[in-house]
């Protein structure tokens, strides 16, 4: 067992103006994404996973009520994704080493990924470790304590991507087998093609 303490963030809190449906409780098999999203962290001494709610944010709580998550309400979710980032962020433990920052609408990342970010990050001193595949970086980032005060004194020009690329130096790639780190639910299209990927390859 680690001696370092994981959570992770899940941001489950915007319209969805490209999908045109309320993306989190989709199904993908027999489960809705955001239950896949949350199963990427689940059994794997992460905690507490945290699901940042906005747009629909009744609904969504009351879905996961009884499931191992903590529920924030960002009230300002309609300025920005990184006002829910900041949210999930001001609501983590402070005895934590390091943090995931995942979105609802990437939910077939592999369990293996995570533990694969995890390790590289307890063997190096690095503050941020991003899963690539073909040299494409991926979702979830996993980052050190440290950038918890940048994420919240920042003013979110740029939003989370702006803000990372700061600290590329003390960045490094691990690299997966893991299509689902690149794969988002931004259109029809997009689940649609998730759908597919997943009754081919489900199951892991």
């Amino acid at each position: 067992m680690s001696n370092k303490r994981y959570a992770a963030i899940i941001i489950a809190a915007g319209f969805a103006s490209r999908m045109g449906s309320f993306k989190p409780l989709l199904p993908i098999g027999s489960k809705n994404a955001i239950d896949h999203a949350i199963a990427a962290f689940s059994d794997l001494e992460i905690d507490p996973i945290i699901v940042v709610t906005g747009h629909n944010s009744d609904t969504l709580t009351d879905y996961l009520t009884n499931k191992p998550v903590t529920c924030i309400h960002n009230s300002n979710f309609a300025k920005g994704m990184f006002t829910s980032i900041q949210a999930g962020v001001e609501a983590l433990p402070k005895n934590i080493s390091g943090f995931f920052i995942h979105l609802a609408d990437i939910p077939l990342v592999k369990q293996d990924t995570i533990t694969l970010l995890k390790a590289a990050f307890e063997q190096n001193t690095c503050k941020i470790v991003y899963p690539s595949i073909n040299y494409k970086k991926g979702h979830p980032p996993l980052l050190s304590k440290k950038l918890i005060d940048p994420i919240l004194n920042h003013n979110g020009d740029g939003g989370l991507k702006k803000l990372l690329s700061l600290f590329n130096d003390d960045a490094i790639y691990v690299t997966v087998d893991d299509p689902g780190i690149l794969m988002d639910m931004d259109t029809p299209e997009a689940y649609k093609n998730i759908q597919e990927y997943y009754k081919k390859h489900g199951g892991f």
